[in-house]
């Protein structure tokens, strides 16, 4: 067994109101890790809004239009019996600059 650990994490980002935002990590584990995604310690469930995919060890978070209320602390957890792992990083939207 082996805690599942971030071959590739993801860092803090700046971006625009209405930008697409994409979170992506990569994670390895045995047995192989669930990964869950939280913002600001709540839980992210898969919706319009906040797609998630995961697919073998890598999970995407995706975000297709991020207003000012997305900003926040964003967690990806890795789980299995072995035990669990995070990586956070801080998402901040700024207001789209008027031309």
């Amino acid at each position: 067994m082996q805690v599942p650990e971030f071959v590739v994490g993801f860092s803090n980002l700046t971006t625009y109101e209405g930008e697409q935002v994409r979170f992506e990590v990569e994670v390895r584990g045995d047995p192989a890790p669930t990964v869950s995604w939280y913002r600001d310690g709540e839980l992210i469930r898969d919706s319009p809004d906040f797609q998630i995919f995961t697919e073998a060890n890598r999970s995407l978070l995706y975000i297709s239009e991020v207003f000012m209320e997305d900003q926040g602390l964003f967690t990806c957890t890795a789980s299995n019996a072995a035990g669990s792992s995070e990586c956070s990083a801080r998402l901040t939207i700024e207001p789209r600059p008027q031309l």
